[in-house]
């Protein structure tokens, strides 16, 4: 499995694991409710038999009783005022809850009841300390409370049916919500495993079209080194027969005039010359076999420091023409093979030490900077010297090939530019030659940065 794959998979797992978990979250979240709930009815019902504790028996209705029979004991009659305004505050208490509507638990026969004891209460102490009879008091302050005990016992009943059905419903939601969820998660599981294998799926295609295109690549990479190899194998045999030739026709002259030694001498001379002609060529054809086709082992190149190194060369055995080799101090650097940029930098610079008029001091300036491609640097190599024709822009690059001929006074074999663009190009870049300038020849060539990447 790929990183990325594996990457995606542990995203898809932790989503799935989060479903999970908010399965078991809305469980506790419904469960902690149902708790709350049982405490709120249950602190309900505790205040409802507290209010029923207040009036009924050991209450206010039973201290009235009491200090109706005994209205000479005034603790009666402290004990009956005190439970109902205990009463009276449950009562209040009990219909601010917001658990019920008001209309459910409407306690008004109650808070009436209570308010009337209280009332009386009054009535009867007033009654006794004149001298009433207890017949007399209770005919005046006797009142039906029947109906509001009544409503408080129906209130409690009906509190607890409310309480059962309200757990019921939670309960209900809480194994619809659990359904649901889980039945998400199961459905999510289930996409999930199907997009991760369609994720492989995709993967794998694209693996192959991958393989399949870097094939093609390497199909058309074999097909150039074979177009030029065949150019390479063509030039060879085209330009050594001349020499071949020529030191075949010179031997035949000197077996012609074995009898004449400044002939044989001259003719050996000849000889000679082509056979070195010959050894210089094919040095520089096996160093454009060996280094235009070779792997570049890539590491950052000093491009500055570099090319004053070939300049100071340079410098020094072109001494005679003196000339001017000016090096930006500020190129950057480039990820490269640094054997294979310095043969680079040499061939350029020294072609444009030799390739000036005669009598002309060369002046060459070479310089860098990022390219338009952050993954590239532009380098650059200008001078004064005799240019080039726009026209041979491409074919000063093939192997072999000479603007000048074999009698001109810029000696060459024509293999420096195709060993340098192969070494430019075998690092990703490219060289070309800019055709509008007119003040000698301007030579362009891009190499990877050492922020990019290169496809070697």
């Amino acid at each position: 499995m790929s990183r990325h794959l594996k990457r995606t998979f542990l995203v898809d797992v932790l989503v799935l694991f989060a479903l999970f978990i908010s399965v078991f979250a809305v469980d506790a979240y419904f469960h902690r409710a149902l708790i709350r709930y049982d405490k709120f009815v249950a602190q309900y019902l505790e205040d409802l038999s507290e209010l029923e504790r207040a009036i009924g028996y050991g209450g206010l209705i039973h201290h009235f009783k009491n200090y109706l029979l005994r209205p000479d004991e005034e603790r009666y009659y402290r004990d009956s005022k005190k439970t109902g305004e205990k009463a009276l505050a449950l009562i209040e208490k009990i219909s601010t809850n917001t658990l019920f509507s008001d209309d459910f638990t409407s306690l008004e026969k109650a808070r009436t009841m209570a308010l009337a004891y209280l009332a009386r209460l009054d009535t009867a102490r007033k009654m006794a300390r004149e001298g009433a009879s207890a017949r007399a008091i209770d005919k005046i302050v006797r009142f039906d409370d029947s109906e509001a005990l009544h409503d408080i016992a129906q209130l409690h009943s009906r509190i607890d049916a409310a309480k059962s059905q309200e757990q019921e419903r939670l309960s209900k939601i809480l194994a619809i919500s659990k359904f649901i969820l889980l039945g998400f998660a199961v459905i999510s599981a289930y996409w999930l495993f199907k997009v991760q294998q369609n994720r492989q799926k995709i993967s794998r295609a694209e693996e192959e079209l991958k393989n399949k295109e870097q094939i093609e690549r390497t199909n058309r990479k074999l097909e150039a080194s074979n177009a030029a190899l065949q150019q390479f194998a063509g030039v060879v045999s085209h330009d050594l027969k001349g020499p071949v030739r020529n030191i075949a026709l010179y031997a035949e002259f000197i077996a012609e005039s074995a009898d004449k030694p400044d002939e044989v001498r001259q003719n050996v001379g000849t000889i000679a010359e082509l056979a070195a002609r010959m050894h210089k060529m094919i040095e520089k054809l096996l160093e454009f076999a060996r280094l235009g086709f070779s792997t570049p082992s890539l590491e950052e190149v000093n491009m500055a420091e570099r090319a004053e190194k070939i300049a100071d060369e340079i410098r020094v055995a072109a001494a005679d023409l003196a000339p001017v080799i000016n090096i930006d101090p500020d190129m950057p650097p480039a990820y490269a093979d640094p054997v294979l940029i310095e043969r680079v930098l040499s061939n350029l610079i020294q072609n444009s030490v030799k390739y000036v008029a005669e009598g002309t001091a060369p002046n060459v300036r070479v310089s860098g900077a990022p390219a338009t491609d952050d993954n590239y640097v532009l380098y650059s190599i200008t001078d004064n010297g005799i240019g080039i024709d726009g026209q041979y822009s491409k074919k000063i690059f093939e192997p072999m090939y000479r603007l000048h001929g074999k009698a001109s006074r810029y000696e060459g074999v024509g293999v420096g530019l195709s060993l340098v663009r192969a070494i430019i190009q075998s690092h990703g870049g490219d060289i070309w030659l800019d055709p509008d300038y007119r003040h000698g020849s301007r030579f362009y060539w891009t190499l990877p940065s050492t922020t990019g990447s290169t496809q070697v």
